[in-house]
């Protein structure tokens, strides 16, 4: 028995003119947000010296997606991906 491995992102976060994942810069949060209480906002909780890699995102391997669908409240059903963001983008 194995599983499936969906990702779960809206729509905006697909970006059909690049050819592979390895071409999406990654933004970096503040390490604050990490090393502070409040979310960054608060005093340091965190050791002093510590140092912090806050991506802001991450991107899945394409090699380790197993399905393609859209997930939803009751479940998940196949697609073609190229038209579900033309309609979600209202183009025709």
């Amino acid at each position: 028995m194995g599983f499936h491995v969906f990702v779960a992102a809206p729509v905006t976060s697909i970006d059909l003119a690049l050819s592979s994942g390895k071409e999406i810069v990654i933004e970096e949060r503040s390490p604050k947000e990490l090393l502070n209480s409040r979310g960054g906002l608060g005093e340091q909780i965190a050791a002093s010296g510590i140092s912090v890699w806050n991506p802001a995102f991450d991107v899945t391997p394409a090699n380790v997606i197993t399905a393609i669908g859209v997930i939803t409240k009751t479940g998940s059903d196949a697609f073609n991906i190229n038209n579900f963001i033309q309609k979600a983008n209202g183009w025709k």
